[in-house]
């Protein structure tokens, strides 16, 4: 979790007006959370009367979130505003909208394929079952080591 001092560090190099490395992790949040339920930046910005580039500021992390269009953002997405903030110090998404592939053995993987996959799995809403597809999962990686 961050602490009063970590933030109060960041916020020394910041200049005035200008997003923080935990502007850059809410974003990161955001952006992982609409992707998981399916909705595109235009359906967010769309709702909230804004455009669509301002949605990909908030995700990318150049301009802050203010608490009231995260409230808004927290309803509309259905999603508690802890969802956000909690356990900042472990992001949950990449903060840049680029294809940043991750290597997996000898194949690479896209965000895209992330981004799908993380959709799919938080698509199933009874948690048992949702920790079976994880078990399953790892046991398929497992055999396919073998």
């Amino acid at each position: 979790m961050i602490k009063q001092a970590d933030i109060t560090t960041l916020d020394k190099d910041k200049k005035k007006g200008q997003a923080t490395e935990i502007d850059q992790l809410i974003g990161g949040r955001l952006k992982a959370i609409r992707t998981s339920k399916g909705f595109t930046q235009e359906d967010l910005a769309s709702k909230l009367g804004i455009s669509f580039q301002q949605i990909q500021k908030y995700e990318n992390g150049k301009n802050r979130i203010s608490f009231s269009r995260l409230y808004e953002l927290s309803n509309f997405l259905n999603e508690p505003l802890e969802s956000f903030v909690q356990n900042l110090d472990q992001p949950t998404s990449f903060s840049d909208n680029s294809q940043v592939l991750l290597q997996a053995g000898n194949d690479s993987i896209s965000q895209k394929e992330l981004d799908d996959l993380v959709k799919i799995y938080s698509s199933v809403k009874d948690t048992a079952s949702r920790k079976n597809v994880l078990k399953m999962m790892k046991l398929m990686v497992e055999n396919l080591k073998e």
